[in-house]
């Protein structure tokens, strides 16, 4: 209403022969001259004679006023008649002759130099041709009608044809955006030509009347328009909530209008003829799928009783793990495959690849071979001692010489990365060389209890 209460306006008339020449107007007014009751005014031409009579009606509608302008009787419908505005604001206006209504004029108008109101004059447009406000509603996915057939072959084999290029948008669709400026429509769907099964009696009177509309067998007729594009939608929202029966219906739009596609005839996307573009419903039903990245925190690969903690995707309602664990995380320790089946908030289903574990057997334990304080293992890919059940920093190799007394084992790893320890050795640890047996005395002998040891020179005790 704000766009429009200092708007002002009036109908006038002009001559078309012999030339183009204004004739008068009616007084101008405002809607609140008149909003809620039927007003009328005449048009006087500049001679006095009377050219028509003008009914005016406003109403508000919610936030906008609905204008009807109507000339039940013009004096000659051989005048051309304008709708004159003058003030501050913006309004829209439609009328179409097929409607029983007056044409706009669209070509054929002067130059601005032939005749100068001209240059006043808004040519009509496509835009905002949306059918009423339910259609504008952010609520309702308003449809788009493009050619889905243009040439079939009716039911007595005769090749029909209709005007128009498959894929292209039919030229009777109606153009957004709504009247706030918001898009609309929102995507665009196959209507004309559609070919669906009819009534039997509709179908018999087609085949007898106007065979050109029903598809050989005769058990299907022709159709077209918004009435059979809308329901290439609803077909898609309807699959949308039998895979997901708790979306929501801002969850099927953002799904539907999300994956509209764009090709050659839609040009750059959005736009007021195609939306957001052409329809793809499978891609809006894939887009339901949830994420279904498994994570394994750790290798595939399971050595015998070990295993190795695996994890489902986050936020879904329910989990089914093909071992039978029902929780998001745990720890699988079994050979073969592992899937898992989740319910998302929304009710939809969604499936995991399949992980495939291998369980390996782990090495043969290593044996330890002791000379003095050296221990050496058997052969292995990898090595690690221990020191009373801690590991040894940076004792890795084959072998290890002994600081300490005290108990002794090693880890082996193998190429599947499994593990298997040795026996544990006791060793006793001394701080005397290796020597000859030659060159150690022992003293007395026999001995009370007292027992010395002659070390070679340069020994150490």
């Amino acid at each position: 209403t704000a766009d429009f209460s200092d708007v002002q306006y009036a109908v006038g008339a002009d001559r078309v022969v012999p030339s183009l020449q204004f004739r008068g107007r009616t007084p101008f007014r405002t809607m609140a001259d008149h909003l809620g009751q039927l007003a009328s005014d005449s048009l006087w031409s500049l001679d006095g004679d009377l050219l028509g009579v003008v009914d005016w009606f406003a109403e508000l509608r919610g936030g906008q006023v609905h204008l009807q302008v109507h000339m039940q009787q013009p004096d000659s419908n051989a005048y051309r008649f304008r709708f004159m505005s003058t003030g501050t604001g913006r309004f829209d206006g439609w009328g179409a002759s097929f409607f029983g209504m007056s044409g706009m004029i669209a070509s054929g108008l002067p130059t601005v130099a032939q005749y100068p109101d001209i240059a006043h004059y808004v040519l009509p447009d496509r835009n905002k041709h949306i059918v009423d406000s339910w259609a504008c509603s952010e609520q309702v996915i308003t449809v788009a009608n493009y050619f889905n057939e243009v040439a079939y072959t009716d039911v007595n084999g005769n090749a029909q044809s209709v005007p128009g290029t498959e894929g292209d948008l039919v030229p009777r669709s109606s153009h957004g955006p709504t009247r706030d400026g918001r898009l609309k429509p929102d995507v665009a769907a196959t209507g004309d030509i559609t070919f669906s099964a009819g009534p039997l009696a509709t179908l018999a009177s087609l085949i007898a009347n106007e065979p050109f509309k029903v598809a050989p067998g005769g058990m299907h007729m022709r159709n077209g328009g918004t009435s059979m594009a809308s329901p290439v939608v609803t077909a898609t929202a309807a699959l949308y909530l039998e895979k997901c029966s708790r979306a929501t219906h801002l969850e099927v739009r953002d799904a539907i209008e999300g994956t509209a596609r764009a090709d050659a005839f839609t040009g750059t996307l959005p736009n007021t003829g195609w939306g957001r573009g052409k329809l793809d419903a499978f891609a809006a039903l894939v887009l339901s799928n949830p994420m279904m990245d498994l994570s394994v925190f750790g290798d595939t690969v399971l050595c015998l009783g070990d295993s190795v903690l695996v994890s489902g995707p986050a936020f879904m309602d329910s989990y089914l793990w093909s071992s039978g664990d029902t929780v998001k995380v745990f720890y699988h320790d079994q050979p073969g495959p592992l899937s898992l089946v989740v319910v998302d908030g929304s009710g939809c289903l969604g499936i995991s690849d399949t992980l495939q574990f291998v369980q390996v057997a782990p090495p043969p334990a290593p044996a330890i071979t002791q000379n003095g304080s050296l221990l050496e293992s058997s052969s292995a890919l990898a090595y690690q001692w221990f020191f009373e059940g801690t590991p040894i920093g940076g004792a890795n190799d084959q072998t290890y010489t002994v600081d300490f007394t005290g108990n002794y084992y090693v880890q082996i790893t193998d190429t599947n990365g499994c593990t298997a320890n040795s026996d544990t050795l006791f060793v006793l640890a001394t701080a005397v060389e290796q020597v000859a047996g030659t060159e150690l005395s022992l003293r007395p002998s026999p001995t009370e209890g007292l027992l010395f040891v002659d070390l070679p020179a340069g020994g150490t005790a």
